[in-house]
């Protein structure tokens, strides 16, 4: 071999945690370009990759040999530009390598396309060469069903000749829009999602990068979508758990759709019925509010829990007099009912019977709950088992009890108290209500339902146990969940009846005052306080070794890493282990909200797991 000889390579990334690409040698005659996949050797077996660069010269270095790609799988590129630079945007900010991302983008497309030449249109070629404009966010206050769907009709007339992009945590909500559209725009209208097959998706993802003027109806995969013409995106729910991805990479919809609104000089639209603190922040100066629905909204009543009148044994203890009295009386003149609670089973909480303390996992934070003999509470959530309490911490008094507050708990209640009344359970295994059901108990589910079951009265039996979970969001999280109920529920006569031991919080007193700027504020100056988000990044470190040694050398290389990085963790300390091997966690509040590479590397590094906003820290 010359000294002076020369090889041509392209990158290639895998679907792996390496933080890197490798060179390969292109098959004879292949004209490669990013965005395409191929099958190449890595180490002992054959991967499915991505090209990730243009094919380069290298100099043959004497005794490097470059192994060869054996398969092209696309004849062009399936990642337009635009996405491989939105793959670069999630692998930096979700901390996940550049192939883990682009796994992402085309997750479930077939690898054998059809022939899309014969749908080309020229018309989208014009529409890129156009200037973009100026980024505009808009925020769309939803006040029922069906005034979303005139809306979301009004927003794709708006588009012209333009492409749509219509976002949703459901696939339910996702289809009923796209058959509404379907009525007004015909053929235009494509519903794309994870539960398509994959010879239908790689041939709808075709026809979006050839065809311009499509109305994309989806969830959260939907967000990638290579529309070469979009001129909005709208992405309804932005704040719900169906728009954040569970697997690495961690992504989340709504800084998807605005990355590539922000890029591309578009609307983005977020419609809910109200908005989380990062949406509003995000929001600007610059935001315009449009509410979608006319007239009257359900109303919120906040119900102070004390010291229950006569037998404090009821079966319906778990309603207060004056919200019993409620229930009855809208039973009695034929109309709905729907319970929301966020614990299903019939499991018992030790709680104090004068403040109505309840009793935290000294671990992790979470709810305590009664063992078979009493004697004992533990945590669901970590599994630690702790000696009852028998004296408030909060009030000193020794009326530590056991209750029952469950959803099954309360549905048997019911039941057996009201035996002509037709009930139903709802939770995410159960899947139907009945038909002329009167009373229906249920998680978080059962929102979905209400535009069915259009009830008068919503219930929040305890709303204490949906903020008593260890997440910071938690006043956030059912302030939306409050907020979506009565615009779901399509009854301006509606009453949201929510029973609190703690009335004072700023979360109830905005919905009791129908003013959010009340909660808005307040949760503002708490998180500004401590740094949570959306003024920070939160991130989570976890790593793992088999014996004492292996452990130490990666909390070793972490720990440099982080100190390289100019980056300290405000807590590091043991997890549970199993199964012989030691467990450590770091957690990282990163104050500029903006990532850091160096965390991608300690994924190859130090074996660790690293997680941009976690769920649980």
């Amino acid at each position: 071999m010359k000294k002076d000889s020369v090889v041509a390579v392209v990158p290639v990334v895998f679907d792996l945690p390496l933080d890197r690409a490798f060179d390969y040698l292109p098959p004879a005659g292949a004209d490669l370009r990013p965005g395409m996949r191929v099958r190449a050797p890595f180490g002992r077996q054959w991967l499915a990759g991505w090209v990730a660069g243009v094919c380069r010269t290298v100099p043959a270095a004497e005794g490097r040999t470059y192994r060869r790609i054996s398969r092209v799988y696309d004849s062009e590129p399936v990642l337009t530009d635009e996405l491989l630079d939105l793959a670069r945007f999630i692998s930096l900010r979700w901390c996940c390598s550049l192939g883990q991302a682009l796994a992402a983008l085309s997750k479930g497309l077939a690898r054998c396309a059809r022939n899309h030449e014969r749908e080309a249109s020229p018309a989208v070629a014009e529409t890129v060469a156009a200037s973009p404009g100026a980024f505009e966010y808009v925020c769309l206050l939803i006040r029922s069903p069906q005034a979303a769907q005139d809306a979301y009709r009004q927003i794709a007339e708006e588009a012209g000749t333009g492409s749509g992009l219509f976002l949703f945590p459901e696939l339910n909500s996702a289809c009923a829009c796209a058959d509404t559209l379907k009525e007004a725009f015909g053929d235009r209208v494509i519903l794309f999602h994870g539960g398509l097959p994959a010879g239908e998706r790689i041939w709808l993802w075709k026809r979006m990068m050839k065809v311009g003027g499509a109305l994309v109806v989806g969830t959260r995969l939907a967000a990638f979508c290579p529309l070469a013409d979009l001129r909005v995106v709208v992405v309804a729910g932005a704040s719900s758990a169906g728009h954040a991805e569970q697997q690495i990479p961690r992504y989340r919809t709504f800084e998807v759709a605005r990355w590539r609104c922000q890029r591309r000089g578009i609307r983005l639209v977020v419609a809910d019925a109200a908005l989380s603190l990062e949406e509003r922040l995000a929001a600007g100066a610059g935001c315009r509010t449009v509410v979608a629905g006319e007239g009257g909204r359900a109303s919120f009543h906040i119900v102070p829990l004390g010291k229950r009148r006569g037998k404090t044994d009821h079966p319906m203890g778990f309603l207060s007099d004056e919200v019993l009295s409620l229930f009855e009386r809208t039973l009695l003149e034929g109309k709905t009912v729907a319970v929301l609670h966020n614990r299903k089973g019939a499991c018992t909480l030790p709680v104090c019977g004068s403040c109505g303390q309840r009793f935290s996992c000294p671990n992790c934070g979470y709810a305590l709950v009664s063992g078979e003999k009493g004697t004992q509470s533990y945590c669901r959530r970590c599994g630690r088992t702790v000696k009852t309490e028998t004296v408030c911490p909060a009030c000193g008094s020794r009326k530590v009890r056991e209750k029952s507050f469950g959803l099954r708990r309360m549905y048997e209640a019911v039941s057996s108290v009201y035996p002509d009344v037709r009930i139903a359970l709802k939770t995410a295994e159960r899947a139907a209500v009945p038909d002329g059901t009167q009373v229906v108990f249920g998680t978080q589910a059962v929102v979905a339902f209400l535009p069915v079951l259009k009830p008068s009265l919503i219930l929040f039996p305890g709303a204490d146990t949906f903020l008593s979970v260890p997440d910071f969001r938690a006043e956030e999280r059912f302030f939306l969940l409050a907020n979506e109920c009565v615009a779901n529920a399509g009854n301006e006569r509606c009453r949201c009846v929510i029973q609190t031991r703690s009335p004072s919080l700023a979360v109830y007193r905005a919905l009791a005052a129908s003013d959010p700027e009340i909660f808005y504020r307040h949760e503002e100056e708490v998180r500004r306080q401590m740094s949570y988000p959306p003024f920070s990044i939160l991130v989570r470190i976890d790593v793992k070794g088999r014996g004492e040694a292996v452990l130490s050398e990666r909390k070793r290389t972490i720990e440099e890493t982080l100190r390289r990085a100019g980056v300290t963790a405000f807590y590091d300390g043991p997890e549970r282990s199993a199964r012989g091997m030691l467990a450590w966690k770091y957690l990282l509040k990163l104050a500029d909200t903006a990532p850091c590479p160096a965390l991608v590397s300690l994924v190859e590094t130090a074996q660790a797991q690293v997680t941009a906003d976690p769920d649980v820290l």
